[in-house]
């Protein structure tokens, strides 16, 4: 089953890649690019078994990372290329930091998705 969800997953990803070149640009795949690189980010920990293999959730994301920057550097240029990775790679600092910074604070008693969330985030 799981085979089934990855191909589908995958395929519909990068359809997904080809509908914001075609609708939105550059900018919607440098959007797309950003959102995928804190999608991995998040699910980099959740591991399942695929062909045989044990393999992160997070690794399959990474098709539609290359999928986008091949299609900015083509269409646009080997600079906006280079933009979408910088901003990816901004994008995850921040998104780290945010993270880091959540997790610093005391948590309210009533909070039910402390342990959740600490289990989730510890060691990013």
């Amino acid at each position: 089953m799981n085979e089934l969800i990855f191909l589908s997953f995958v395929l519909l990803d990068m359809f997904a890649v080809l509908l914001m070149l075609k609708y939105f640009g550059k900018w919607g795949l440098i959007t797309f690019y950003i959102l995928h690189v804190v999608f991995v980010q998040l699910t980099i920990s959740l591991q399942v078994n695929l062909f045989g293999w044990t393999v992160a959730v997070g690794s399959m994301l990474f098709a539609v990372l290359f999928l986008c920057t091949d299609l900015i550097a083509e269409h646009y240029g080997k600079k906006d290329g280079y933009t979408a990775v910088t901003l990816g790679a901004i994008s995850l600092i921040l998104f780290l930091f945010v993270i880091q910074t959540a997790m610093m604070f005391t948590p309210s008693a009533t909070s039910g998705v402390t342990e959740a969330f600490i289990s989730l985030f510890n060691g990013q």
